[in-house]
């Protein structure tokens, strides 16, 4: 009976799995990206104010959030659906939250380099990526994502409210 259920089990997975193919996504590297952009500038240009470089989070938890970035990308771009097609669909209400989570990021970004550092533009730059990056895995039905994007995401959190702390 064990065995049996134990068959069942493995099959399942299998199934789910089965559901995904190795290929590339360009649409996934262009949302990371247009993600990217704004930390290029900050390690090229430091603003004024520049609590983000002022401020060092614990080295171990840069490391592993640096880690668990990557396997999110790297998931998001190699992985993909059997069913899923060039295109994103332009129509799902995760694309508008993708590109309202993109905008909002990019706005704190702004902010910042404006010098309104604040709680809520040190928030904003720490939920926003994540919430980009899930919401165009979720578009995209892409579920292996996830549970790298929240590691990764509970780690961004943590250097973001590690940095608040430290700030106020």
């Amino acid at each position: 009976m064990k065995q049996r259920k134990q068959q069942k089990k493995t099959a399942a997975g299998r199934g789910f799995l089965s559901k995904f193919r190795f290929g590339f996504d360009f649409w996934g590297l262009g949302l990371f990206v247009l993600l990217l952009v704004p930390n290029i500038v900050w390690w090229c240009f430091s603003p004024e104010n520049d609590v983000l470089r002022q401020i060092s989070a614990p080295p171990a938890l840069d490391v592993f959030a640096y880690i668990f970035e990557a396997v999110t990308v790297a998931a998001i771009l190699i992985i993909v659906r059997r069913e899923a097609k060039g295109l994103p669909r332009f129509d799902s209400p995760f694309f508008t939250f993708t590109v309202m989570s993109v905008v909002l990021y990019i706005a704190a970004w702004v902010f910042y380099f404006c010098g309104n550092v604040n709680f809520a533009v040190l928030l904003f730059m720490g939920v926003f990526p994540c919430t980009a990056l899930g919401c165009y895995a979720a578009m995209r039905k892409n579920w292996l994502v996830l549970c790298p994007l929240a590691v990764f995401t509970a780690l961004h959190l943590a250097w973001m409210i590690y940095v608040i702390v430290q700030l106020y």
